[in-house]
């Protein structure tokens, strides 16, 4: 929970990570990166919602194999971010990230939506916060 309390509390930090890297093409390769990672946060939010829903079913092969896609999908999210050890919020958002992780499995095993339901939280509130990042990029751009 305080995770997610710092990250309610402090999103310009998180924000700052979340700009993809900066890439040398026009403006359509910068699109294509923001879609991407608005895709992402789409999917795996609806794996995860998919997952919570086989856990209340009983449904032990759609747990794992939505819970997998979902730990497949934020793999791929921490991989898109950009490589700063020296940055604190970066150092931030990768260790949100791999908490969800180590987490997820856990709902697999012990059937446990709590935790699903924590990491749909989580990855909403970096969802939102993605967007706030592709809103600021096209204002940007407009000008």
């Amino acid at each position: 929970m305080e995770i997610l309390d710092t990250l309610i509390n402090s999103p310009e930090n998180i924000q700052s990570r979340l700009i993809p890297c900066q890439v040398q093409h026009a403006n359509d390769v910068q699109t294509n990166v923001y879609k991407r990672i608005a895709l992402l946060y789409d999917a795996t939010l609806a794996h995860l919602a998919l997952a919570r829903k086989a856990i209340l079913l009983d449904d032990p092969a759609g747990r794992g194999t939505n819970l997998g896609q979902a730990i497949e999908l934020i793999s791929e999210l921490d991989d898109m971010v950009k490589d700063d050890s020296e940055n604190e919020s970066t150092a931030f958002l990768r260790g949100l990230y791999m908490s969800i992780l180590c987490q997820l499995p856990m709902a697999n095993r012990f059937n446990d939506t709590e935790i699903v339901d924590r990491a749909i939280r989580y990855i909403r509130k970096l969802q939102d916060l993605w967007l706030n990042v592709v809103r600021n990029a096209e204002k940007i751009g407009k000008n």
